[in-house]
């Protein structure tokens, strides 16, 4: 199964242009200010993070060792990173 996975991997569209993570972070981040995030850069970043890594939010809350609840916040816009632990 992983032999044909990485064959439809290579076969894929996306195989022949590269993502512009920086591009797709500016416009995540423009997008989310525009919605009036408090902090669309922040957010922006940490969802291209989370994204590149392929993780779900369960998944990176455990590698950053922070509450599920923490990330959800921050990609929300309902925290900041000052209380990330209050939660």
């Amino acid at each position: 199964m992983t032999a044909a996975r990485d064959a439809a991997r290579r076969r894929h569209p996306s195989a022949r242009w590269p993502l512009d993570v920086g591009r797709m972070q500016a416009r995540i981040a423009a997008d989310l200010a525009a919605a009036g995030h408090p902090w669309p850069a922040r957010a922006a970043a940490l969802l291209a993070t989370r994204g590149r890594l392929g993780l779900d939010r369960a998944a990176f809350a455990e590698l950053l060792e922070v509450p599920e609840n923490a990330v959800a916040a921050m990609e929300e816009g309902v925290t900041d990173d000052r209380n990330w632990f209050e939660i």
